[in-house]
């Protein structure tokens, strides 16, 4: 199945998912809130639910690639529809995980090879690696202010 994010970003609503798996690297997180980041949109917040180190919660800013990758696809396989019981292509919502490297200057990329795929319905959620990882970077640069601010 071959998902293709609609134009344009959406305003995000509050919502939790569950990864049965976990993240890529982090099975142990696996029930997560996402909430928009008012004052960063269309950024949201995904914090892992019953899950800390130490005191410091965990969490992530993801962004759904709506009008912001053009041309994204995400091909996922046959065992991943199944797993995630996606009906149609408007069953899945799609993020991809934010990197802030650097603040000043302004330096963001977002993983386009392994995005987080969620059944509307369900609520139920994947990290995926794509069957067309090799047409997408981990690092694709979202915003890059190094060589202005030079």
């Amino acid at each position: 199945m071959i998902l293709v994010p609609d134009d344009g970003p959406v305003n995000p609503q509050e919502f939790e998912a569950t990864f049965p798996q976990g993240l890529i690297g982090l099975k142990e997180l696996q029930k997560f809130s996402f909430a928009p980041i008012e004052e960063s949109w269309p950024f949201v917040s995904m914090l892992a639910l019953g899950q800390a180190y130490g005191e410091e919660e965990i969490s992530f800013v993801v962004v759904e690639p709506r009008g912001l990758v053009g041309g994204y696809e995400v091909e996922i396989s046959q065992e991943d529809v199944d797993t995630l019981e996606l009906e149609t292509p408007e069953d899945a919502m799609i993020y991809n995980i934010v990197t802030v490297h650097s603040s000043q200057p302004l330096h963001v990329t977002i993983n386009l090879a392994g995005p987080l795929v969620i059944n509307r319905r369900t609520l139920v959620g994947k990290q995926l690696v794509l069957v067309n990882a090799k047409n997408y970077s981990p690092r694709h640069v979202l915003i890059d202010q190094r060589e202005t601010a030079a």
